[in-house]
């Protein structure tokens, strides 16, 4: 409803799953600002072959030796993402970038979200109807939040 507060979201759980497709400095700073927690690189998008089981991992899309198209580079992520999801489904997955977050919903075959709130302003939180059961997905913006937002995110899940 117009003038009504956006209602909180239930915490993101563990295992939670980021993945950084936006190569935006604002998300970038975010990461940074993640020490102890898995980092795996997925070059042009491929993800390197399962992910470590972890309470909190980060896969973020980095260049490659060659430059790809954007889109393909988010096709490749999507695709890793949808089989690790289809293999270890996390609590959580949390998508930055529009492109990345769009091609990972059609890559598990989503269609249908039901919005939960927001993780944190500007930040909304969602389960998926179809596509994996009982998957939460939430969504960010690439150039936004402060540098906090996403170790704001990871203390609540814990």
């Amino acid at each position: 409803c117009p003038g009504t507060a956006p209602r909180p979201a239930p915490p993101p759980g563990l295992p939670l799953l980021i993945a950084i497709g936006s190569r935006d400095p604002v998300t970038l700073a975010q990461v940074a600002a993640l020490p102890g927690i898995p980092h795996v690189a997925a070059p042009n998008g491929a993800l390197p072959g399962p992910l470590p089981v972890a309470p909190v991992t980060v896969v973020q899309m980095t260049p490659g030796p060659a430059p790809v198209p954007p889109r393909q580079a988010a096709a490749q992520f999507a695709a890793g993402l949808a089989r690790q999801v289809a293999a270890a489904p996390p609590a959580m997955l949390l998508v930055t970038g529009g492109e990345t977050a769009d091609a990972i919903l059609s890559g598990l075959g989503a269609g249908l979200l039901v919005p939960e709130g927001e993780l944190a302003p500007g930040l909304p939180a969602m389960r998926l109807l179809d596509g994996p059961t009982d998957l939460r997905l939430a969504t960010k913006s690439g150039g936004f939040g402060a540098p906090g937002l996403l170790a704001g995110i990871v203390a609540a899940a814990v």
